[in-house]
C-alpha cells in the first residue's frame, strides 16, 4: 500500500520480559519491507518495569518512530481505542507484546491490504523450548485445524486492518443488560472476536485473510489448566459478542469450528484417537463452563484474574549471536536441486553472519564433499563431518584446521575392516566381496557383497550379523546401508548432535545451537540450549524433537527456518 499511513499498535500490561524483542522483530520487519510506520506502545496498569524496558529500547536504538503512552486504566481493547483515538492511520497493525514477528511479516500483511480484504492476520508457528507432552500435542493437532471445518474469524496475535471499531464501555454497558450475568466477566475484553464478528457481518466471510507466508511465533499451551483459561476466555467472549449484540446472530455460525468427520475418516488411527480425546476434554471444558455460569456470582474468583493472559504461551528470546549448521543431504541439496544457491536464501544467511551468528555445515559426509558448498555460500563457521566424528575449523585464510570432537583413533575402523574383510574372502570364496575405502574417510567405511555382478541381499546380511558379532567387541556398529548390499561401519562414539556443542564449548561459549536438517545422528543426547529445526521431508521421529518444522519444501521451507531463529533472536 503504498503511501498509506501505517501505525504500529501494541498493548502492553507487565510485559516487561517481551516488551524490547517484540519492539526489535517489530522493527526489523518494518525495515525489511522499507516500510515506513509509527510504532504506539500502551503501557497500561503496569506494576512492573514495562515502560522503563520501552524508553530504555528507544534510547539504545536512538529509535524516533517509538512512541509510550502510559495509562492507568486496564485492558487490551481500552488501551487499542485510546492508540486509534491519538493516531489516524489507513492501515492499523496490532501486535501481542509477548510475540514475535518474522521478518517479512508485516509487509507480507500489508501485500494484501489493497484489494478487498479488510483485516488480514498472520499465521500462527507453534514452536517448542518449553517442557511440552500430550496435552502440547493434542493442542498443536486442533491448532492445526486439520480435523477441523474452515475458520473465518482472525487470531489477534498480529493482524492488519482498516477498519477498528469496537463500541464504548458505556455503550456495551447498556447492551450487556441482555446478558447481565456475562457481566461478571467484564465487558470486551479482547479484541479479535467482537472484530471478527463485526467484519464478517459488515463485509462478509472473504473480508478477512490469514496469510500463510506473514509469521507470528508463540509457545503452544503445555498444560491442560491453561488450555482450560484459554477456552474459557474465547467462550465467554463469544458468549458475550452474540448475547449482547443481536444483529451478530446472523454470522453465528461463522465464529465457531467443527469437527469435520470426512477428515477424521480419512486420518491414521493415531490421529483419530487423539481428536477424540481432543473432543472428550473439550466436553467437560464446555461442561464445567456451565457449572461456573449457574454459580457465577458466588463463586470467589475475581473475573480480571480469569482472562490474564496463562503463562506457558511466553516467548523466550535467544539474543545475540547464534551458531546454526546445516546438514546438506536431502536439506541444502535434494534429488539434483541445489537449494542453497536460491539468491534470497543466500542474502538471509549473509545477514545473519553479519549480525554476529556463526554458521556452519554438519553433514556424513567427508570434508572434499561439503568444503564447495560451504565456500559458495560464503559461510563463517565450523564443518562437522562424517557423522559428528571430525570437524575442520577455517582459519582466516579459509584453510581448515582439524578438530576430532570424539576419542577415536585415525586407522582403527580401517584395519579392524581389512582384518574381516581378508577373514570373510576366505570364509565365503564363492562371493565376491569388495570394500570401498577411503583415506579421507576416516571414520566411516563401507563394504558391498556382490554375487555374479548383482548385490545379494542375503549373503549382505549374513555378513553384517558376522561382522556384528566381532567387531561389536571393539566398538564398531555395523548397519544396513540405504543400497541392498551395502555395508555401513562407524563407531557409536559418533554424534552430529555432541560434535557441535563440544565445538560450541570450546570456540564459542554460551551461544545457542539451531541445527537444521531432516535427521540427526545423537537422538538420546540433547544439549543445554540446543535447538532442532527440520526441513518438511524430516524423518517422523527427527520432527517430534524439533522445536519447529518448515511448512514448505525446497529453499522456501529454509527460508521459514532463517525466519524462525530471526524471530527467537528478536
Amino acid at each position: 500500500m503504498k503511501d498509506a499511513k501505517i501505525v504500529v499498535a501494541i498493548s502492553a500490561h507487565n510485559e516487561s520480559d517481551t516488551i524490547q524483542s517484540c519492539l526489535e522483530s517489530v522493527q526489523k520487519s518494518l525495515a525489511a519491507g522499507a516500510i515506513k510506520a509509527r510504532i504506539e506502545v500502551c503501557a497500561n496498569d503496569c506494576s512492573d518495569d514495562t515502560a522503563h524496558k520501552v524508553r530504555e529500547f528507544i534510547d539504545d536504538t536512538r529509535a524516533k518512530n517509538i512512541s509510550l503512552i502510559e495509562t492507568s486504566t486496564r485492558g487490551l481493547i481500552r488501551s487499542q481505542r485510546l492508540i486509534v483515538a491519538r493516531n489516524y492511520a489507513d492501515v492499523y497493525i496490532f501486535v501481542d507484546a509477548d510475540s514475535r514477528l518474522g521478518r517479512h511479516t508485516i509487509g507480507n500483511l500489508l501485500k494484501v491490504m489493497s484489494g478487498k480484504t479488510v483485516l488480514a492476520y498472520a499465521k500462527t508457528e507453534l514452536i517448542a523450548g518449553k517442557e511440552a507432552g500430550f496435552i502440547t500435542s493434542l493442542y498443536r493437532l486442533y491448532c492445526s485445524g486439520v480435523m477441523l471445518t474452515p475458520r473465518y474469524y482472525f487470531h489477534g496475535r498480529c493482524f492488519a486492518t482498516k477498519v477498528w471499531k469496537v463500541p464504548s464501555d458505556q455503550k456495551v454497558r447498556r447492551l450487556a443488560e441482555r446478558a447481565p450475568r456475562l457481566k461478571l466477566y467484564g465487558l470486551l475484553l479482547v479484541d479479535d472476536i467482537y472484530l471478527s464478528a463485526y467484519i464478517l457481518y459488515k463485509y462478509g466471510p472473504k473480508a478477512i485473510k490469514e496469510v500463510e507466508n506473514a509469521k507470528v511465533y508463540a509457545y503452544p499451551i503445555t498444560g491442560v489448566y491453561d488450555w482450560w483459561r484459554t477456552y474459557r476466555r474465547t467462550s465467554v467472549e463469544v458468549m458475550k459478542v452474540l448475547g449482547w449484540f443481536e444483529s451478530f446472530s446472523a454470522i453465528r455460525h461463522l465464529l465457531y469450528r467443527k469437527t469435520d468427520w470426512k477428515k477424521w475418516r480419512a486420518a491414521g488411527m493415531d490421529l483419530k484417537a487423539q481428536w477424540l480425546i481432543y473432543l472428550l476434554i473439550m466436553r467437560v471444558f464446555k461442561l464445567a463452563l456451565k457449572v461456573e455460569l449457574l454459580i457465577a456470582g458466588r463463586i470467589n474468583a475475581s473475573p480480571v484474574d480469569q482472562w490474564l493472559r496463562v503463562d506457558s504461551t511466553k516467548m523466550i528470546r535467544h539474543k545475540g549471536p547464534k551458531l546454526i549448521f546445516f546438514d546438506l543431504d536431502e536439506t541444502l541439496v535434494s534429488k539434483g536441486r541445489y537449494y542453497y544457491r536460491k539468491r534470497y536464501f543466500i542474502n538471509l544467511l549473509r545477514t545473519l553472519m553479519s549480525e554476529g551468528s556463526v554458521i556452519g555445515i554438519n553433514t556424513n559426509r567427508v570434508l572434499s564433499g561439503a568444503a564447495p558448498i560451504y565456500r559458495e555460500l560464503g559461510l563463517n563457521g565450523p564443518i562437522i563431518t562424517e557423522g559428528g566424528a571430525i570437524a575442520y575449523l577455517p582459519d582466516k585464510k579459509g584453510v581448515f584446521s582439524e578438530l576430532v570432537p570424539n576419542n577415536s583413533v585415525k586407522g582403527l575402523l580401517k584395519k579392524l575392516i581389512t582384518e574381516e574383510f581378508g577373514l570373510y574372502k576366505k570364509r565365503y570364496p564363492h562371493q565376491e566381496v569388495t570394500m570401498s575405502y577411503s583415506e579421507e574417510r576416516q571414520f566411516t567405511q563401507s563394504l558391498y557383497v556382490k554375487a555374479d555382478g548383482e548385490l545379494d541381499k542375503k549373503e549382505a546380511d549374513r555378513l553384517r550379523k558376522h561382522l556384528a558379532s566381532t567387531l561389536g567387541e571393539k566398538g564398531v556398529v555395523i548397519e544396513g546401508g540405504t543400497i541392498p548390499g551395502k555395508l555401513h561401519a562407524f563407531f557409536p562414539s559418533n554424534n552430529k548432535v555432541a560434535a557441535a556443542s563440544i565445538i560450541r564449548d570450546a570456540k564459542y561459549p554460551g551461544y545457542p545451537i539451531f541445527i537444521i536438517g531432516d535427521d540427526e545422528a545423537g537422538k538420546s543426547y540433547r544439549p543445554k540450549n540446543t535447538y532442532f529445526l527440520g526441513v518438511k521431508n524430516s524423518v517422523e521421529d527427527y520432527r517430534r524433537r524439533c522445536a519447529y518444522v518448515a511448512s514448505r519444501p525446497g529453499a522456501r521451507g529454509l527460508k521459514q527456518l532463517i525466519g524462525y531463529i530471526e524471530a527467537m533472536s528478536a
